[in-house]
């Protein structure tokens, strides 16, 4: 078990901060760690795998079926290294 995993609960601010929304992504899953790709996209890496969203957390796809890893990164060309 990660200690530094958190379960589900994403927040998000467009204005700086000063007010935040919920948006959990529909999979629910354990996150381990999450990332910014080149293009703005969201990569994550947790319960389900790596899973991926659009810039804005609104639409997330499973990328690959792995065991829970304990971080993600993500190069400037957009390749994605996970442990």
């Amino acid at each position: 078990m990660l200690t530094d995993a958190f379960w589900g609960n994403l927040y998000f601010s467009d204005d700086y901060g000063k007010n935040w929304n919920w948006k959990n992504p529909p999979l629910n899953p354990v996150f381990a760690d999450i990332n910014t790709a080149p293009n703005g996209d969201l990569i994550a890496i947790g319960s389900y795998g790596i899973i991926k969203s659009d810039r804005n957390g609104l639409n997330w796809s499973n990328l690959v079926n792995t065991d829970l890893g304990a971080s993600v990164f993500v190069s400037k060309k957009g390749v994605i290294l996970w442990y």
